[in-house]
């Protein structure tokens, strides 16, 4: 017996959030320091609870509050072109003339501060300027305790917090935490991705800020410039920002969390409420560059000193040549080595940009990737962070065959060992590789004269099962040379999975494309869908077992957490594994449980993967909690790789080490005006990021989430069919070698998503060798076309070739391709019935708005891709057809925004309103209730969720509807799943029709055309239930 958690049970379902808290502390150790969280940042300090306050105080709040919201409407950021020399005094001529803002409130009660707060602010050259002054009558107590380096637990300390939010959603926004004597932590906070309101901190962000602080007899006052650049900035970041400045007062036992902004409710993580502000002398225009991947190694040089060699690719957006200064800096929290050069950028193009820094010790670092303008005073346009170890050694072993986790397994057809052998100094020596298994085999090469590369080959085809050292040996100028890495031939395992060098998953050696769906799938799955990733929490092994099985006879594969607590009950709260016990590396117990269950379960032929962990970053979890089980897994359990769901880029970045396989969920968000949250082209970001650093997958999004825009202007949509293929193709551009749906739980009751996801699913298996195969780069060139708006890809098996383009925009685009192989001949359409003629690789071709297309050099197989406007044309029949002619009460396909108007009561006047004597929900209906999917026009849903029974205790169940308008009735039509209401009696205008003894499962109930307004169905005997599957109404129908 299972039971299910994660995204279905406590995340996305309209909403809600997870059970589990995470617990806010700062580990010791610097690697688990990673695990670090605001949450705690003043949620807990507010004086006075508003449920305790009197009516005469409530409104007074009220009003306090909606002043708030009047006056922080319009705050002007003035610019100035001085600049202060920051040494926390702000006595600097540019600040004179500049107004005091003070008014400070406690935090979500709109009373005003004890202790005056005030702050002066401007911009000049691309910095924002604040001065804060704090009045402090006990200045002998202020809170000031040693903190380590960027540690968020600074807000414990009497400080400061000055808060920048640019993105105008406010999904993400920057926190500057200053205490009185200068410690400051500096912080990017994303939304947490639960639909929640709450955010996570990441301080690997740098926002390079300088800070002074002094104090007087009665105040202390914090000076800081703060580079705009250092925050993320895009040609759509307008001029207008959200901002606010927090202040924590501690002195003298005080408790004390104040706002510049007036808040409607306590705590520091609210940005959508601070202050709108607008600085003058902004221009987004001015920072046209991004940084994107970077890539170093760390050498010797010949002088014996460590060389720091650097490539960073630089983005300019904007289509004008433009001269920055890049600069690259390594900071070790004592030194900073930085190298810097001045560099030209095409408009609208991709540089990359090399350098060298010198004298680098070894040691670890945090890496800055800096792009300033070119000026006499230079401005920050970019920067991008990240933490490096540097360590250096004379010889390194680079496996490339066995390409995953340096196994052989038995079904691998390719078990020769190939190895480059790396020699960073001394080249022309003589090396010793060794293959050993420390006991009877030992095989040896020799390379006379030793290049920077030399490549190594043992056939292990002949050798025994076990563990093998592949050892490399040599005599330099510096002395012996020595390194090693381990091989392990496995026996062969039933099942057994590996991955090639490609990425691409194999099955008891076969290649396999991974299509299927998050949490739950139809009862009879189609032949595409062959795997499924469960949440289940198992009682036992033996049930984790038996599900692997079930799932497999239904030709399913499965996924499911490694992180199981097998107690016994499967309803138990998660204890050893809860959020709270992730914020380190393993415990002893957690080892011994993964290990037990591990061990055990993966000897399971059904078995696809271990879920590692469900967007770890939105919980706060330690990285190092998965790469520990990571290693466990592939101790234990080599048989089976790990998977990991990421939902945003830095959460890739951060957790990938904990899994073989990363799964990007990269979910749009469509909005009824066609707009989406996130851009359509992320899910190229998305899975581009993945890719470079493991194999990836990626989990689209195939059901309507969220239900509203967060202005609540807009209801979500489900995508329809171009939005769905277009993710897909995307993702196999970039070379995803997988795919799993998000979520057919909740996706089954939208006509496009009832019939996409069989289409994309044949359309995928059909072209998997394409998917398998990797993108070739520069493939293809686009003239008339730029990303990230358009992406294409040019893709090779065999003789045969696929170019693959995406259109994101909501604009018809016109391009000239330019293949790089100059290929000739026709191209055929997949899904559709274009031919078009290439001449020396050139052809041109016109996309619609969110359109996708497949270009073959296989005429055969493209005729063989389900074409698109059918597949459009028959989700239109499909909806159209759920609103039946006649029908009084039919809605049609409703949106999960309505459903949730209906159950508070918001009905438009056109639509029936329904009454029941009680409903048995799900946790899916628990906010919606059942009633609406009665009418939507959906006679057989695929998901039992979406139907309608009493609550076993009811013993006289009955449904009530009234009609948008009093009409005349004529019969009253009943879908009952197994024929399981056998009698019940119908009332229409004071007239009673009953049906006895039925078995079909449509009951028709003829009435005599009596003028009404009301239909009320009275069940008067069923049959017992023989699942809880199986419900007693599917849909009601009224003529």
């Amino acid at each position: 017996m299972g039971i299910l958690h994660g995204k279905l049970a406590g995340r996305r379902l309209y909403g809600n959030a997870p059970t589990d808290a995470p617990a806010q502390r700062l580990e010791d150790n610097e690697r688990r320091q990673e695990s670090l969280s605001v949450h705690f940042l003043c949620n807990q300090l507010h004086t006075g609870e508003i449920n305790k306050m009197n009516l005469k105080r409530i409104l007074s709040w009220c009003l306090s509050v909606l002043a708030g919201i009047t006056f922080s409407a319009d705050l002007e950021i003035p610019e100035r072109n001085e600049r202060p020399l920051i040494d926390g005094k702000a006595d600097d001529a540019c600040w004179r003339g500049l107004p005091w803002r003070s008014g400070f409130t406690r935090c979500g009660t709109g009373k005003q501060a004890e202790a005056n707060t005030r702050f002066k602010i401007f911009t000049s050259k691309g910095t924002l300027y604040i001065a804060v002054e704090a009045s402090e009558p006990e200045m002998q107590k202020i809170v000031k305790e040693k903190k380590e380096h960027d540690s968020p637990a600074v807000w414990r300390n009497d400080s400061i917090e000055i808060n920048l939010v640019p993105d105008p959603k406010a999904m993400s926004f920057y926190k500057f935490i200053i205490d009185s004597t200068g410690q400051y932590a500096d912080l990017q906070l994303t939304d947490d991705n639960t639909d929640s309101g709450r955010f996570n901190a990441f301080n690997e962000w740098d926002g390079m800020p300088e800070i002074r602080t002094s104090a007087g007899k009665n105040f202390w006052t914090v000076e800081a410039a703060i580079p705009l650049g250092a925050m993320q900035i895009n040609e759509d970041t307008p001029d207008t920002w959200r901002f606010n400045v927090f202040r924590h007062r501690f002195a003298g036992g005080k408790t004390e969390s104040t706002s510049y902004s007036r808040l409607p409710k306590p705590g520091t993580l609210q940005p959508a409420s601070f202050l709108n502000v607008k600085l003058h002398g902004f221009k987004a225009v001015d920072y046209p560059f991004s940084a994107g991947k970077s890539t170093f190694t760390f050498q010797r040089g010949k002088d014996g000193v460590f060389e720091f060699k650097i490539n960073g690719v630089v983005h300019n957006g904007m289509p004008k040549f433009r001269l920055a200064k890049v600069r690259f800096a390594l900071n070790n929290g004592t030194k900073t080595y930085q190298a810097e050069k001045l560099e030209p950028f095409k408009g609208k193009s991709s540089t990359v940009s090399k350098n060298v820094i010198r004298d680098v010790p070894q040691g670890e670092y945090q890496l800055n990737f800096s792009i300033y303008s070119n000026s006499s005073v230079p401005v920050l346009l970019c920067n991008v962070s990240r933490k490096v170890k540097l360590e250096y050694s004379p010889l390194k072993i680079r496996l490339v065959n066995p390409p995953y986790r340096s196994n052989v397994y038995a079904t691998m057809p390719d078990k020769i060992l190939r190895a480059d052998i790396l020699l960073n100094e001394d080249t022309g020596i003589p090396l010793t590789a060794t293959l050993s298994n420390g006991k009877d085999i030992r095989l040896e090469q020799t390379i006379r004269a030793a290049e920077w590369n030399n490549r190594v080959n043992f056939d292990m085809a002949s050798l025994p099962d076990g563990c093998y050292t592949l050892s490399v040996s040599g005599k330099g100028g510096q002395g012996i040379f020595k390194t090693d890495t381990t091989v392990q031939k496995l026996p062969y395992r039933k099942g057994e999975v590996w991955l090639d060098n490609r990425g691409v998953t194999h099955v008891d050696g076969k290649p396999v494309l991974p299509f299927g769906w998050y949490g739950t799938q139809p009862d009879k799955p189609d032949k595409s869908v062959n795997w499924i990733i469960l949440m289940t929490r198992f009682a036992d092994i033996d049930s984790a077992v038996k599900t692997i099985r079930k799932n497999l006879e239904s030709g399913q594969r499965t996924a499911i957490y490694m992180t199981q607590e097998i107690t016994g009950r499967a309803w138990d709260k998660p204890v050893l594994f809860s959020e709270s016990a992730r914020k380190g590396g393993l415990s002893p117990a957690q080892r011994e449980k993964i290990i037990r269950f591990v061990s055990a379960v993966g000897k399971t032929d059904g078995l696809l993967a271990w879920y590692m962990a469900d967007e770890p970053e939105g919980r706060d979890n330690n990285p190092l909690f998965y790469e520990e089980a990571l290693e466990l897994i592939r101790k234990h359990d080599p048989y089976h790789p790990g998977i990991m769901l990421n939902y945003g880029l830095y959460g890739i970045k951060r957790y990938y080490r904990g899994a073989d396989i990363l799964i990007p969920d990269c979910y749009a968000q469509y909005w009824e005006d066609g707009t989406t949250e996130k851009p359509r082209s992320s899910t190229s970001e998305w899975v581009r990021t993945a890719a470079a650093l493991r194999p990836a997958w990626l989990c689209t999004q195939m059901s309507l989430w969220p239900a509203r825009h967060p202005d609540g202007r807009l209801r979500g949509v489900p995508p329809d069919y171009r939005d769905q293929r277009m993710q897909f193709l995307q993702a196999v551009i970039h070379n995803a070698k997988g795919f799993s749906m998000y979520t057919y739980y909740y996706g089954q009751i939208y006509s496009s998503l009832i019939i996409g996801h069989e289409e994309l699913g044949r359309t995928l298996q059909l072209i998997r060798e394409y998917v398998f195969a990797d993108t070739i780069p520069n493939g293809v060139t686009i003239k008339g076309a730029e990303p990230p708006a358009f992406q294409a890809g040019l893709k090779k098996v065999g003789k045969e070739f696929c170019l693959i383009a995406v259109n994101t925009s909501l604009k018809a685009q016109k391009m000239e391709f330019l293949l790089k192989n100059r290929f000739s001949g026709n191209l055929y359409e997949g899904g559709g019935k274009g031919v078009f003629k290439v001449g020396a690789g050139r052809f041109t071709d016109t996309l619609a708005p969110k359109e996708s297309r497949l270009y073959l050099t296989d005429g055969k197989l493209a005729q063989e891709i389900p074409d698109v406007a059918a597949v459009e044309r028959r989700i239109a029949e499909h909806r159209a057809g759920r609103r039946k002619k006649g029908n009084l009460i039919g809605t049609g396909e409703l949106y999960e925004a309505d459903y949730l108007d209906f159950a508070a009561g918001r009905i438009p006047a056109h639509t029936v309103k329904i009454a029941a004597s009680s409903d048995a929900t799900f946790h899916a209906t628990k906010r919606t209730g059942s009633l609406y999917y009665l009418v939507d026009g959906l006679t057989e849903p695929t998901r039992f969720e979406f139907t309608w029974s009493p609550k076993s205790s009811d013993k006289t169940p009955w449904l009530n509807f009234v009609l948008p308008e009093p009409s005349p009735v004529r019969l009253v039509k009943l879908y009952t799943p197994d024929a399981r209401i056998t009698s019940c009696r119908v009332t229409a205008g004071g007239k009673k029709y009953e049906i006895k003894e039925n078995r079909k499962n449509v009951i028709e109930i003829p009435i005599d055309g009596t003028m009404t307004s009301e239909v009320k169905i009275e069940f008067l005997k069923t049959k017992p239930a023989t699942t809880g599957k199986n419900r007693l109404l599917s849909e009601v129908e009224i003529y």
